[in-house]
C-alpha cells in the first residue's frame, strides 16, 4: 500500500512539473509570437517610412518636371510646395512615433529586442534629409523671385533696353550656352536637389536671350533654353515673352505676332508685365503690336502709368507710321542729311516728332525738304566758297535748327 502511494504521489508530482513546463513552453510560445508580430508591425512602419521618403523625393522631382503653364497654376507655386513638403515630414514623425510605440512593446517582451537606437538613427537621417530639401526649395524660390521684373528692358525708359546686358548677352559663345543649358535639363530630370538649388537661373535667361537675338534662329534650342527657365521659375516671366516675339518678329516680320499678342493678352493681367512687354515692342519696332497691348491695357481697365498713356495717343495719332530715325549727330565737318524725308507724307512727319517728343529726344540731323533738280546758267564767274566755308554756312543755317 504504502508503495502504491508512493508511486501516485510521484505520479502527480510528474503530472503537475509537466503541467508547468507545458504551460512554460506555451507561454514562450506565445512571448515568441507576440515578438513576431511586433517586429512584423515595425517592418511594416519602416517601409511606410521610406515610402514618405521616397514621397519626398518625388513631390520635389515633379515640381521641377512641370513648367509653367497658366497663371493660376498655384500647383507651380514653391511656397505652397514647401508647405506639402513640412505636411509630410510631420507625418514621417507620426510615423517614427508608432515605431517607438512598437519598440516599447517589444522592449517590455525582451530587452535584447530594444531598436531604440537603430529607430533614432533612421529618424535622424530621414528627418535630416527631408528638412534639408524642404528649406532647400524654400531658399531656393526665395531666391528665383529676387529676380528683376527685366533684365533687357531699361524700366526708368519706355522703349529703351539695357545695352550693356545686350552686349554681354550677344558676346556669349553658342558652345558655352547649348552646353550650360543641356547641363542644367539634365539636373532638373535628377534628384540631385543640391545642385539644383546652385541652378543660375539669370544664367538661363541670358542663354534665352541669346537664342532669341542669333542671327539664325534655332527654334528648338530657344525652345529648351524657354523650358528649362520656366520649369525654375514657374511664372510668366516679360523678358521671355519679349525675346519670343522678338526672335518671331526677326524671322516673319510683324504680321506673325498678331496671334502670339492676342493670346498673350487673353492669359497676363499683371500691368507691370503688359507695360514691359509693351515697352519690348517699342524697342523693336512692332508698333501695331504695341498699340494693340496698350489699348487692351486701356479697355480692360489695367493701370496705365503716364508713359504709356502718351505713347498709346502717339500712336493712335500715326506714331507707330512714323520713320524709326537715326542715331547720328551732325558735327565738326560732318553734316547728316536724311533724304528719304522728301518722300514722306504729313502723318510720317507728325509721327517722327510725335515719338521724339515721347522719348525727349532731339533730332540731331537735317531732313531733306526740297529736292533742287535744276541746271543753273551762269552768266558771269562766280568765286565758288571753299568746303569749309561751305560747311560753316550749312552749320549756320541748319545746325541751330535741330537743337
Amino acid at each position: 500500500m504504502e508503495t502504491f502511494c508512493g508511486i501516485v504521489v510521484v505520479g502527480i508530482v510528474v503530472y503537475i512539473v509537466l503541467q508547468i513546463m507545458m504551460a512554460a513552453i506555451k507561454a514562450s510560445d506565445e512571448k515568441a509570437e507576440r515578438i513576431k508580430s511586433q517586429k512584423i508591425l515595425l517592418d511594416g512602419q519602416r517601409k511606410t517610412l521610406q515610402n514618405k521618403e521616397d514621397a519626398i523625393i518625388s513631390t520635389v522631382k515633379d515640381f521641377f518636371a512641370r513648367k509653367y503653364t497658366d497663371a493660376l497654376d498655384y500647383e507651380s507655386d514653391y511656397e505652397r510646395n514647401y508647405n506639402e513638403l513640412n505636411n509630410s515630414i510631420g507625418s514621417m514623425q507620426t510615423t517614427i512615433a508608432v515605431m517607438k510605440e512598437i519598440n516599447g512593446k517589444l522592449v517590455k517582451e525582451s530587452r535584447k529586442e530594444d531598436q531604440s537606437a537603430t529607430i533614432a538613427q533612421e529618424e535622424s537621417r530621414a528627418i535630416t534629409q527631408a528638412r534639408h530639401i524642404a528649406e532647400g526649395l524654400r531658399e531656393f524660390g526665395q531666391e528665383v523671385y529676387t529676380l528683376p521684373s527685366s533684365k533687357m528692358m531699361d524700366e526708368g525708359t519706355y522703349g529703351k533696353i539695357n545695352k550693356r546686358y545686350w552686349d554681354g548677352v550677344i558676346g556669349l559663345k553658342r558652345t558655352s550656352v547649348v552646353a550650360y543649358i543641356e547641363q542644367c535639363e539634365n539636373l532638373l530630370n535628377s534628384t540631385n536637389f543640391d545642385d539644383i538649388f546652385s541652378i543660375d537661373l539669370e544664367e538661363i535667361l541670358r542663354c534665352v536671350w541669346f537664342f532669341a537675338t542669333e542671327k539664325t534662329f534655332a527654334a528648338l534650342d530657344f525652345q529648351k533654353a524657354e523650358k528649362v527657365f520656366s520649369r525654375i521659375y514657374k511664372r510668366s516671366y516679360a523678358d521671355v515673352t519679349i525675346a519670343d516675339l522678338y526672335a518671331k518678329k526677326k524671322m516673319g516680320g510683324e504680321d506673325v505676332l498678331r496671334d502670339p499678342v492676342r493670346a498673350l493678352l487673353k492669359s497676363e493681367e499683371d500691368s507691370k508685365k503688359l507695360t514691359l512687354i509693351a515697352s519690348g515692342l517699342m524697342w523693336m519696332n512692332a508698333y501695331q503690336s504695341e498699340s494693340t497691348v496698350l489699348q487692351s491695357m486701356l479697355t480692360t481697365g489695367k493701370e496705365m502709368t503716364v508713359k504709356t498713356q502718351e505713347r498709346l495717343h502717339s500712336l493712335t495719332n500715326g506714331g507707330g507710321k512714323a520713320p524709326s530715325g537715326f542715331s547720328v549727330r551732325s558735327s565738326g565737318n560732318m553734316l547728316y542729311f536724311d533724304v528719304s524725308a522728301l518722300a514722306w507724307k504729313d502723318d510720317e512727319y507728325k509721327g517722327l516728332f510725335e515719338n521724339l517728343a515721347f522719348q525727349d529726344k532731339k533730332l540731331t540731323y537735317s531732313l531733306a525738304v526740297r529736292d533742287e533738280n535744276k541746271d543753273l546758267v551762269i552768266s558771269q564767274r562766280v568765286n565758288v566758297p571753299g568746303v569749309q566755308e561751305i560747311l560753316r554756312k550749312f552749320k549756320a543755317t541748319f545746325i541751330p535748327n535741330c537743337q
